[in-house]
């Protein structure tokens, strides 16, 4: 089970027409769709092999975000599109209905958009650190094949968030717009008259909204000219790239590269995942709430890397610099 959960200012929806043929009929107050307020918008897609014992599980993860984010409702809305392996319409909506009702035991007024049906719908996201959250749910975690690991993954998971969202509510950000000779000016008393992208980029930077109203449009550029695309049989950060983008991709690392080795830089390669408990990197991965891929081998746990850093830092420590080595790029 796929859960996409998105703490918004208000979300609204109406039904349009069927997209299955056996979606049941709608009565009156069912054609006219909800809108909420200060709502926690939980999209979610049912997969082959989902249980009720997953969706009661996923309902306890609702419930934890819900208090941490203190939204006033929740709206449960089905949404096919996080899964490319998914439950047959008959079991999805049982899954549904169940997970409707798990919900509503902590938030009785939870609302649920039909299932079955075209919709459009509206949102407008909060900015804040737990705004956006994507959670996975496997029916092998909760029935016991991996009940530890689950338990471990949430252990992770408080360690990587709360720590950075604490010192976060500490921090009053200040913006300001850097001009060529050098002078600071506040963002938001600065002259974009000239400037219009850079007003866009600014207003993306300081309101923090990662939703978008629709589709960016690199998106379908990218598959238009075979440059890369979706991997169904991946996560949907991981791209699979076409001739052309490999093309585009490899050509920038070498200019890049180039750039870099002129320069002096010298170049080295690091793993690609590192131990979660491993005392220089547990309290530099507290400060990225993000979430994170996580590798089980025998006991230990390794996150995949998410930059460079790691391992420039650790391989720096080992080094045996001279003052003949400097400068050291």
């Amino acid at each position: 089970m796929k859960l996409l959960e998105l703490h918004c200012d208000y979300v609204k929806y109406k039904p349009l027409k069927k997209a299955l043929k056996s979606a049941p009929e709608l009565s009156a107050a069912e054609k006219e769709g909800g809108k909420y307020e200060d709502c926690l918008v939980i999209f979610a897609s049912f997969e082959k092999g989902d249980t009720d014992e997953v969706a009661a599980q996923a309902a306890l993860e609702v419930k934890k975000n819900f208090g941490e984010v203190k939204a006033k409702t929740v709206l449960v809305y089905p949404y096919a599109h996080l899964s490319s392996d998914l439950a047959s319409p008959d079991d999805a909506t049982r899954l549904l209905n169940k997970f409707h009702a798990e919900v509503r035991k902590f938030c009785p007024e939870a609302g649920k958009s039909v299932f079955g049906y075209y919709k459009e719908f509206e949102l407008k996201c909060k900015g804040h650190p737990l705004a956006e959250l994507s959670k996975s749910i496997r029916a092998a975690d909760v029935e016991g094949l991996g009940g530890r690991e689950v338990k471990l993954k949430e252990c992770v998971e408080e360690m990587v968030v709360s720590d950075s969202l604490k010192a976060e509510e500490k921090v009053k950000p200040r913006y300001y717009i850097l001009s060529p000779d050098g002078s600071l000016v506040p963002a938001k008393e600065f002259n974009y008259s000239k400037n219009k992208d850079l007003a866009k980029f600014a207003g993306y930077e300081t309101s923090k909204n990662r939703c978008y109203a629709q589709e960016p449009p690199h998106i379908a550029l990218m598959k238009e000219h075979g440059i890369a695309d979706y991997e169904p049989a991946s996560d949907s950060g991981n791209l699979r790239w076409m001739p052309n983008g490999v093309l585009i991709k490899k050509s920038l690392e070498d200019a890049i590269n180039g750039v870099c080795v002129d320069y002096g830089a010298m170049q080295v390669e690091t793993p690609i995942m590192y131990d979660f408990e491993h005392p220089a990197l547990k309290s530099y991965l507290n400060r990225f709430p993000a979430r994170q891929y996580v590798v089980q081998s025998d006991e230990k746990k390794y996150f995949l890397r998410f930059a460079a850093c790691f391992g420039q830092f650790l391989l720096n420590h080992d080094m045996v610099i001279s003052y003949r080595n400097l400068p050291l790029k």
